[in-house]
C-alpha cells in the first residue's frame, strides 16, 4: 500500500488482520507499519489498546526468579531477589503473544490480539464518540428548571461524583457555556 494515501485514515478490518499476521510471524511494529503505510506508533497503540489478557499470572507479581525463589514464592517488590519479568515479545515488539513458541509453557500474563474483537471495539468507540448528549430524549422534561450540577448528576453520575468529591456542589448557570456540537438534535 502507498504510505502517502494511507496516512490519517482509520484502520480497516483487513489491515487489522495484517497486524495479527505480523504479530504471529514475530514482525516488529516498524515492519508491520511499513507494510500498511502507517507510523509504527499507530501500530503500537492499536495492539496495546485492543489486545486482551487470555491468561492471568497466578503469582502476586511477575517475578523472573520464581523458579529459584528461596522465599516461598511470596513475591513482593520489597523482596531482595525480585526481578521483574520482561518478555521481549509481549512487552516490546510486537506487543502480543500471538504465535509465541512459549505460549503454552509461559506462566506469566498472556496478551492476545484479535482483529475481529479489535474492529468491534473500534467501531463501538467510534459510534459512541459521535453520539453526543441526546437532550431531546424523554427524560428532558425531568431536567427542566434544574441547575447545571443536577444536569451533570443525571447525565453522568460518575463525573458528578468526582465533582462532589472535590467539593463542587454548585455551578453558576451564568458561567456554563454549552457547545452546540455537544447537543444532538
Amino acid at each position: 500500500m502507498n504510505a502517502i494515501s494511507n496516512k490519517n485514515k482509520h484502520l480497516s478490518l483487513q489491515e487489522r488482520f495484517i497486524i495479527e499476521n505480523g504479530i504471529r510471524n514475530g514482525s516488529s511494529k516498524k515492519a508491520i507499519a511499513d507494510t500498511l503505510g502507517k507510523d509504527k506508533s499507530t501500530i503500537g497503540k492499536e495492539i496495546k489498546l485492543h489486545r486482551s489478557c487470555s491468561y492471568k499470572c497466578k503469582l502476586p507479581l511477575e517475578c523472573s526468579a520464581y523458579k529459584k525463589c528461596s522465599h516461598g514464592r511470596l513475591c513482593s517488590s520489597a523482596c531482595p531477589d525480585f526481578i521483574p519479568f520482561i518478555c521481549a515479545r509481549r512487552d516490546r515488539s510486537p506487543g502480543a503473544c500471538n504465535g509465541c513458541t512459549n505460549f503454552h509453557r509461559c506462566r506469566f500474563d498472556k496478551f492476545v490480539y484479535s482483529p475481529d474483537i479489535a474492529h468491534k471495539e473500534y467501531r463501538s468507540s467510534l459510534i459512541d464518540s459521535r453520539l453526543g448528549i441526546n437532550v431531546n430524549s424523554s427524560p428532558k422534561e425531568k431536567l427542566n428548571g434544574k441547575s447545571p450540577i443536577e444536569y451533570l448528576e443525571f447525565l453522568n453520575p460518575l463525573l458528578f461524583k468526582k465533582f462532589y468529591d472535590f467539593g463542587v456542589t454548585k455551578i453558576d448557570k451564568d458561567k456554563v457555556i454549552l457547545k452546540p456540537y455537544l447537543i444532538k438534535k
